[in-house]
Order: C-alpha cells, then structure tokens, then sequence
C-alpha cells in the first residue's frame, strides 16, 4: 500500500490506522507542500508497497521520511511504529539494541521469527533434540513432534553442522514446511550445484562467467551467516540466480581511523569484521529488518574474509530505494 495524500494545507503525517498526525517539514528534495499523508501501518509496505506495481520509489521515500517524523515527534511508540505485519507464521520478537542510536531505523524492530541474540547464541551440543524441537516449534508456530516423518534425522544432522541455535535455526526456518525426508539431500544437492558453478566459472586465471552467485548471505532472521545452499533454490529460477529475497549491501570506504575490527558470533567469529565506531552490527540488523529485507548480500566483511571497513548502501536485488546508515557488512 503506497502513501495517501489528503488535502494541500503543508506537510502532515499519520499513521494509518491512528488518529496521530504529526505536523512538521517536508522532505527535502520536495518543492511542494502536500496534505496529510497517511504512512501504511506495515512496514513493509512503506518499503515497497508489498509487492504493489504500482508503488514508486519516491512513495517509498516519504514513507521513510514520513515514518521518521512520526518517530522524532514522541506520540508513536516505537512498538507501533516499527511493528511488522508480515503474513509469516510465528512468534513476535522485539529488538532493542542496548544503546540507543540517532538513526531512526536502528531503534527497534518487532518481528515474527527475528530472534534475539540471546536465543541465537544458545547451545546446540548440551540441549537433547526435544528440547530442540519445543524451541522450534514455539519460534514457528508449529506443532511438530520428533515422530514426523524425516525430522528426527533432519534435526541430528544440523545439529551436528551448527556452531549454535541460531545457525540451526537458520538452516531450518526456510524449509519448515516442506517434507523433511528429503531436506538433507536437496541442502546437499544445492551445495553441489553451487561449487560446479564456481569451479567451472575460472579457467586458468580468469573468470568466464560473471554470474557467480554468493558462498554466503546474513540471514537477518537467524542473526547468522549462512551458506547460500541453506535456501531453496525458487522454481523457474537458473543454478546461478539469486533467491529474489536476498538484497545487496555494497560498500563506500571509511578511514582506518574511523572504525574497529569486531569478532562477531554472527558469522561463528571466524574473523574480525571492520565497524565504523558509530554503529553496531545489531544497529544495521534492526535496520535492514525495519526496511523489509529478509537477508543479504555480503560483498565484503562480514560474510567474507576481505580486510578494509565501509559504509553501506543496501537495496533490494529488485528495485533500490532506501540508504542504510553507516555499517561495515
């Protein structure tokens, strides 16, 4: 759902839903003053309309600009304001970094399924299966018990593969509701698939085939980086397309003396991961949430043993329209 306008008496925001309109300044590259424009309740339909055609990157901008506003004015909870609707299955986490940031994005997300740190970061190792499953199972609203066909096996073999609950938690999430007999060979399958592609792409010391796919993406849900064979490949799509969820987060540089390196269990702390000082992996998290993406990209950083620090432009694979703050990812 894209922006209404209401009217031409200056620049008014409300939140769809609520009797809250927040007088205040239009957005800047606006010449012209509107009415009252009501921004979605959703977010993410003030990010791309929900898979609405018809939404625009420009409604897309004042939803943004809009959903600021509404913020900085103190009459809208954080809760209310930056509350998903997503249709998913699941339970409804909040996620509060501990340090309050001026960006409005990275104040809070409530989301289904968006773990906390603290559930991500559980053991694996010290936790019996049913245990596993009951965590499982509350997350994703579900009702499974270990006599469902494939998920005991299923369950031991990740468990076996996962430094902790998190990275579980993220193999299994997108393959949930399929049939878990055969979710082991189909992860491992994809795995294959993927190395051939890679392997085959360089011939001697060059690459002949520009289409090479990630080895790696941040699930935001999880708070994991993953493999990319842990999601399904979408029907129709080729070997080397990327899954139409994933968005991209690319780099601008930030001096060496603007930034530290953070070991982070995100990626298992297998590196350090350059970050501006003025920020936070759980910031950009929040962020990335609170603008509609379900994973990303990784260029650089945190899914990948490269060494410099940047800040980051993040936008859908599909149409860009938002810019994240400062992150190193």
């Amino acid at each position: 759902m894209a922006a209404r306008f209401v009217g031409n008496a200056g620049w008014r925001f409300e939140l769809e839903g609520t009797s809250i309109i927040v007088p205040c300044e239009g957005p800047p590259w606006q010449d012209t003053t509107a009415g009252t424009t009501v921004i979605p309740a959703g977010l993410e339909q003030r990010v791309n309309g929900n898979g609405d055609p018809d939404t625009t990157s420009e409604e897309n901008r004042l939803n943004i600009w809009g959903t600021v506003q509404l913020a900085r004015s103190g009459r809208v909870s954080d809760k209310l304001l930056f509350n998903s609707l997503r249709a998913d299955n699941g339970t409804m986490f909040s996620l509060k970094p501990s340090r309050r940031s001026e960006v409005t994005l990275q104040q809070m997300h409530v989301g289904r399924g968006t773990i906390t740190n603290m559930l991500a970061a559980g053991s694996c190792a010290d936790v019996g299966l049913q245990d596993l499953l009951c965590n499982l199972n509350h997350i994703l609203q579900t009702e499974y018990s270990l006599e469902t066909p494939g998920l005991e096996g299923c369950l031991q073999h990740f468990v076996q593969q996962s430094k902790d609950f998190g990275e579980l938690y993220g193999f299994l999430r997108p393959w949930w509701h399929t049939d878990f007999r055969d979710v082991v060979q189909k992860i491992a399958a994809r795995e294959d698939e993927l190395e051939t592609i890679r392997r085959d792409a360089i011939r001697g010391s060059s690459i002949q085939n520009s289409r090479i796919p990630p080895r790696r993406v941040w699930d935001l849900r999880s708070n994991r980086v993953l493999r990319l064979h842990a999601l399904p490949r979408e029907a129709g799509s080729d070997p080397e397309d990327i899954p139409s969820k994933v968005w991209c987060v690319s780099h601008s540089w930030v001096d060496e003396q603007d930034r530290i390196d953070v070991w982070t269990k995100i990626n298992g702390e297998q590196w350090p991961v350059p970050t501006p000082r003025k920020t936070t992996l759980d910031h950009v998290r929040i962020e990335l949430l609170n603008m509609g993406a379900e994973s990303t990209r990784m260029t650089a950083h945190l899914a990948t043993k490269s060494a410099s620090s940047s800040s980051t432009i993040c936008s859908p694979t599909t149409s860009p329209t938002t810019q994240c703050s400062a992150s190193s990812l």
